[in-house]
């Protein structure tokens, strides 16, 4: 019998949109200026929405001026700690419900995935990228 552990990280997240420039993700990731606290699932329209950041596009023309949205990168994070980190024969599982189409994930500095689709992701780690 299998014990399995399922820890949700739906809260704790922070978006921000990402600076423009050469800076590589994991230098941007981990500058903690600019990012503003979310939960997911979400998406940027609904948190730049509920920050004040722009106006309800389904109100007159709002949609107009949010255009610019669709045309810069946003990135989120989550930082948190395993209750219980698997030991040498066990397995984590990191599963996504869905990513964004165009998508980089790093875990503890470390490039996991990077996808241009978007689709839900069971990623199946070796102890050495969770501890």
């Amino acid at each position: 019998m299998t014990l399995s552990r399922i820890e949700t990280l739906a809260e704790h997240w922070q978006w921000k949109q990402r600076p423009e420039g050469k800076e590589s993700h994991l230098k941007v990731l981990t500058d903690d200026n600019g990012w503003t606290g979310t939960s997911v699932p979400t998406e940027i329209l609904k948190d730049l929405l509920q920050s004040g950041t722009i106006e309800d596009p389904f109100i007159d023309q709002n949609e107009k001026n949010i255009q610019w949205v669709g045309e810069v990168d946003w990135l989120y994070r989550a930082r948190f700690t395993l209750d219980h980190v698997p030991g040498a024969h066990e397995k984590a599982v990191l599963a996504f419900d869905g990513l964004d189409t165009f998508a980089f994930v790093y875990l503890n500095g470390k490039l996991i995935l990077e996808t241009e689709v978007f689709f839900p992701f069971d990623l199946k780690l070796m102890a050495e990228y969770v501890s």
